[in-house]
């Protein structure tokens, strides 16, 4: 049995390290695909603080965001529980996680069954690996059975709420620097209203850059890793609004309106 489980540890973390190796591969060629196709510079960044993609032309920088697809996570702040849950990073969506946390009856019900599962009533939550060390912390051990037992990583989840509000918030006011773009999979969508590139204007008659918008769920889970877990949000629209953009970086049967802004 504990030769299996390690088997199946091996095989998720295989998957998540070739998940990050292609979301990387997908951010750069994002990036490349600006770089040649317009007078802009387009520089892959490595910072969590920021989007993916840093854009500066003319005087104006901005980001990209870069998704490879629609499905994919838009935000995942870390929280903890430490007689509450609380959160160390400074954003408005990570906020929102912890007040829905601490409001939720189903956070609460997460919480009693974990105090029973390990046989002690008062008990820490930590998202690092240096929190593990902390007096009360759930065990990495503990979690990972725990989880295992109730048939399931995820504790809260907020149904059909405007998720499209909730990231144009975190990419404009979240990050260290605004992000007025998103690539996702083959569609380019703006984030909020500013449109600071003038992509819009360069844009053939009839065919407008649609604005990030969508209902999804917010969820709460707990991810474990080889040495630690996380304690995450999942904040995913189900279904953009609308579902595609005529516009993308990547030209082909869509508008690429980089390579356009060289006629303006």
């Amino acid at each position: 049995m504990l030769v299996r489980e390690s088997k199946l540890r091996q095989v998720i973390r295989h998957v998540l390290v070739e998940m990050s190796d292609k979301s990387e591969a997908f951010e750069q060629n994002v990036a490349n695909a600006i770089q040649r196709s317009s007078p802009c510079t387009a520089t892959k960044m490595g910072a969590t603080g920021l989007s993916d993609i840093k854009i500066q032309a003319g005087g104006v920088t901005t980001y990209v965001e870069a998704k490879m697809s629609h499905r994919d996570n838009l935000a995942n702040p870390r929280i903890f529980f430490n007689q509450v849950w609380q959160t160390t990073y400074r954003m408005p969506i990570a906020d929102y996680a912890t007040a829905l946390a601490n409001s939720s009856s189903q956070a609460a019900q997460f919480l009693d069954d974990l105090r029973k599962f390990v046989g002690r009533e008062k008990i820490l939550v930590p998202t690092t690996k240096g929190g593990l060390k902390l007096p009360n912390a759930v065990s990495l051990d503990e979690m990972r059975a725990f989880v295992d037992d109730r048939g399931s990583r995820y504790f809260v989840r907020e149904e059909d709420i405007d998720i499209g509000a909730l990231v144009t918030e975190h990419y404009l006011v979240g990050k260290d620097q605004p992000a007025h773009y998103m690539q996702a999979g083959n569609d380019l969508y703006l984030i909020g209203p500013e449109d600071p590139l003038n992509l819009q204007a360069v844009m053939p008659d009839g065919k407008t850059i649609p604005t990030l918008s969508g209902r999804g769920d917010f969820k709460l889970r707990v991810s474990t890793r080889s040495q630690f877990y996380e304690v995450q949000a999942e904040i995913k629209i189900k279904a953009f609004t609308p579902a595609t953009s005529p516009a993308s970086v990547f030209g082909g049967d869509k508008v690429n309106p980089f390579e356009l802004m060289c006629l303006v």
